[in-house]
């Protein structure tokens, strides 16, 4: 990446388990959300608006309240070295998010 701010987003979209290949209605996502329960899935993750990898998993769990956050935690200090909700004041030299392929 190139240095400066970035938009990372991670889709977490949940399989409908009636219907092979297709995904799940808004409200059907919504009450998966509420349920924790770990269920087919697709994840997508954009950079700056642009898909760059999207991968199916067969146990897709979330929490509503946790975030992928990368140099400041909104809910949270970044480490027991701060107090929230001051950003990490260093540089981040690298960041990988791997598949393992």
């Amino acid at each position: 990446l190139n240095p400066g701010k970035h938009h990372i987003v991670v889709t977490v979209e949940p399989a409908d388990t009636g219907t092979p290949g297709k995904t799940a209605s808004r409200s059907k996502s919504l009450s998966w959300l509420g349920s924790h329960k770990p269920v087919p899935g697709d994840v997508t993750i954009s950079l700056d608006g642009e898909v760059r990898k999207t991968a199916h998993f067969d146990n897709v769990a979330v929490q509503t309240s946790e975030t992928l956050d990368i140099g400041q935690d909104l809910g949270s200090a970044v480490s027991a070295d701060y107090t929230a909700p001051a950003a990490f004041s260093g540089t981040v030299e690298k960041l990988v998010v791997s598949d393992n392929s």
